[in-house]
């Protein structure tokens, strides 16, 4: 099991243009998602953490949003400003910070939406939810990424993948998968059941998991701060019972438990 009460700088030794290389994709719907769902925009700000070479940062910067990607690897962090470089010029919303969850701090400054791409699993996920909630706005949130889904019921085509996965995964690697310098399991609790027992109350649609802040209603406008450039917000609809999901490039909610109780007690 990794030590996740500290980072390992041998982690990802290594693997940084492989990552860039051969590290999926998502889909334009994925960040039209994110766009609506969280009303992003020119100065919106979002932290993507445990940003790898980009895959998330560069499309949100895209969109116009004040951006920084945060990932405790030099040479992943040098992969994503070679790939941005050559897509985002320039650019002025983007920006790169070396440092992981442990380094979550007032400093960063506050955001609207804090993403992660199959980077949550890597941390000690209770700590990081805890660490984030006093960064992001109200009725901001968080949204966990992942590039497939496991809703439906499993194929054979499926099945057959993931053993020859396993099967190179083992022979590289060993039975006990090592990871930096030392082995890795990966958790047992679902990403949606951690954010569940957090401040953050949990909703999902296919492969992205969102945690919505506590904030006033938005039935009527909100006035944009304009020191965060932040947008009004909509109000989510929480689904206590949701199994987890993971379909090819969907995003992840939840809204904190505040609001939550909030609810029964006016039922």
């Amino acid at each position: 099991m990794p030590d996740r009460t500290a980072y390992d700088p041998a982690l990802f030794t290594g693997t940084a243009s492989y990552y860039r290389r051969y590290r999926s994709h998502y889909p334009p719907e994925t960040f039209a998602y994110l766009r609506d769902r969280f009303s992003l925009g020119p100065g919106v700000r979002v932290l993507d953490l445990g940003c790898g070479t980009g895959r998330l940062t560069i499309p949100l910067a895209q969109l116009g949003c004040d951006v920084t990607g945060m990932d405790p690897d030099r040479a992943m962090l040098a992969e994503a400003r070679l790939e941005a470089s050559s897509l985002i010029p320039q650019t002025s919303s983007l920006h790169w910070v070396q440092g992981s969850s442990f380094n979550l701090a007032p400093a960063l400054g506050a955001f609207h939406l804090v993403t992660m791409g199959q980077s949550f699993h890597w941390m000690d996920r209770d700590a990081t939810v805890a660490a984030l909630e006093p960064l992001i706005d109200t009725d901001g949130g968080i949204a966990l990424i992942a590039p497939f889904d496991r809703s439906g019921p499993p194929t054979d085509e499926l099945g057959h993948a993931e053993d020859a996965i396993r099967e190179v995964v083992a022979q590289f690697l060993g039975p006990r998968r090592r990871a930096g310098s030392g082995t890795y399991d990966h958790p047992i609790d679902h990403h949606e059941r951690v954010l569940g027992r957090s401040a953050f109350l949990t909703t999902s649609r296919r492969g992205v998991i969102h945690g919505i802040a506590p904030g006033p209603s938005t039935n009527s406008p909100a006035t944009p701060s304009p020191s965060r450039g932040l947008r009004p917000r909509s109000s989510a609809t929480a689904s206590p019972n949701s199994k987890p999901p993971c379909m090819p490039t969907s995003p992840r909610c939840s809204r904190p438990a505040r609001s939550a109780k909030r609810a029964k007690s006016k039922s």
